[in-house]
């Protein structure tokens, strides 16, 4: 493999490590992928070194098991129309939390209701609930028994899913429901003898992945993207790390 190629596999490689993997676990596992940093100035040596044997494809999605345990509090939510659910509140309200440890969000559908709840670790459980108050002052929220153990059959049928496509783009929604609209549809109209359950798990990334990302969506010469079909990636990144950068699980 010629240098010029392999560079160009490692650029794809760091493209595709944060899409993350649909793979289901029996155990838990933490929500960051493995972080290799990027040197500022990277030599033949180095490129050299990160594609031999195969390690292009071995190491992509590792993650390692998670042994924390975590005393878990639930907090059921009920939204208001009267508040200002726009993503732009959402945003702030996810960027006001404390994030020491993951926080799930859970969105289940049973006997044709729709009902939210939040699971986080116990000692979280005041900061989240002023948080959210401030931010959606009409809605209620309380403390409540799990919401998916009370529902969830001994059986489920579990799937996870990932991005489309790479993690360096950002995403663009044309309207606040749209990631919602047919889910909410979905999960309305199932009856007492069915459930649905969308849960999203999420932590600030403790990494330096947007160094990274900034290092390989440009060519260190002339700042220029490093692929001619993708000729805005440089602004694409840019677009991506002006936010705080989250490891997500759904």
């Amino acid at each position: 493999m010629r240098f010029i190629e392999k560079k160009r596999q490692i650029i794809i490689n760091e493209m595709e490590v944060g899409r993350g993997s649909n793979k289901i676990f029996s155990h838990p596992v933490t929500l960051e992928p493995t972080y290799k940093a990027i040197p500022a100035k990277p030599d033949k040596s180095y490129f050299a070194r990160r594609t031999s044997s195969d390690v292009e494809k071995k190491d992509l999605y590792v993650l390692h098991k998670c042994d924390e345990i975590y005393k878990l509090q639930f907090i059921r939510i009920r939204p208001s129309k009267e508040d200002n659910n726009s993503l732009d509140e959402a945003e702030q309200f996810i960027l006001s939390l404390p994030c020491k440890s993951p926080i799930s969000f859970e969105i289940v559908g049973h006997d044709k209701n729709v009902r939210f709840q939040f699971t986080v670790e116990e000692s979280q459980t005041d900061i989240i609930f002023s948080q959210f108050r401030s931010h959606f002052p009409n809605a209620d929220a309380f403390i409540k028994e799990d919401l998916i153990k009370d529902v969830l059959p001994v059986l489920p049928i579990i799937h996870a899913y990932r991005l489309k496509s790479s993690h360096f783009f950002p995403v663009c929604l044309v309207s606040p429901l749209e990631l919602y609209r047919s889910l909410f549809g979905f999960l309305g109209n199932l009856d007492n003898q069915q459930v649905g359950v969308y849960q999203i798990l999420f932590a600030p990334a403790t990494n330096n992945w947007q160094d990274n990302m900034r290092q390989v969506s440009r060519n260190r010469y002339d700042q220029h993207s490093p692929f001619f079909d993708i000729p805005d990636l440089p602004k694409s990144v840019d677009k991506k790390i002006s936010k705080t950068i989250f490891a997500p699980s759904t």
